[in-house]
């Protein structure tokens, strides 16, 4: 038995010498979120944005967002840069395995908001989560509003979401 072992380990590393395409065959590749249309559907909110409230002429002067594709197209992440303070940073993905996108929401006061969403058949991407530190719900949505602007809506829910209330409606108007 003991003979047999080497034999048999011998012959085996002797196989693989012999058959090179076995040997060299490389692992199967990652998958591609840049070729993966589930992870392609909000890419109309990545580019360079003046962000005003909904309705308001352009302002000179104002909030703006960079938002980008990062980690080979997986992640989408927004820098979000208001007038005076209130800086925050979002990291948008679909998740594969639950089939829904999220997103998580930091803020330069420590606000953290992890959204659970998906697009519906509008096209439009819908977010749902509770606000921090409270029973509270938010809820935000995305309009593609075509290649130069983008919706963002936000409610918010103080009764478990039987009614909703605007917290927030912003245009991004992409930059010249």
């Amino acid at each position: 038995m003991m003979t047999t072992l080497p034999r048999l380990l011998a012959a085996s590393i002797a196989f693989a010498v012999q058959t090179p395409a076995l040997a060299q065959t490389p692992p199967p590749a990652a998958r591609s979120c840049e070729l993966d249309p589930a992870f392609r559907k909000f890419d109309f909110w990545v580019g360079e944005w003046d962000v005003q409230p909904t309705g308001a002429p352009r302002a000179p002067v104002g909030a703006s967002s960079r938002v980008e594709k990062i980690l080979k197209g997986c992640v989408i992440f927004e820098n979000w840069e208001p007038g005076p303070g209130g800086a925050g940073k979002s990291f948008n993905i679909y998740n594969s395995v639950t089939k829904k996108w999220e997103q998580y929401w930091v803020d330069a006061t420590g606000r953290i908001t992890h959204y659970f969403g998906e697009f519906r058949e509008d096209g439009n991407l819908y977010y749902e989560a509770f606000q921090f530190g409270s029973a509270n719900k938010v809820r935000m949505t995305f309009f593609n509003q075509g290649p130069g602007q983008v919706r963002q809506l936000g409610h918010l829910s103080t009764d478990g979401g039987k009614t909703w209330t605007v917290s927030f409606d912003l245009t991004y108007l992409r930059k010249k």
